[in-house]
């Protein structure tokens, strides 16, 4: 059973800082040491995510290492 959902409805996201509708894509990388990866070299893992366009803040909910801290910084 298929419902038709009307976007136009749904709520916006919006910055937890300011309070903008709008978002870029971003990257956070994480580097992981080759001594835990078992290979000749550190393996680099992208976590791609959205920051408001306007201010830069991630959302919480956006951010792949918050863990409920909102003193969190990366």
């Amino acid at each position: 059973m298929n419902k038709k959902i009307n976007l136009k409805e749904m709520p916006t996201v919006t910055c937890e800082s300011c309070g903008f509708d709008q978002f870029k894509e971003i990257t956070y990388i994480k580097r992981v040491p080759k001594e835990l990866t078992g290979t000749d070299r550190d393996t680099d893992v992208p976590f791609p995510t959205y920051a408001c366009i306007k201010c830069g803040h991630v959302n919480d909910e956006f951010n792949p290492f918050f863990d409920g801290n909102p003193d969190l910084e990366l």
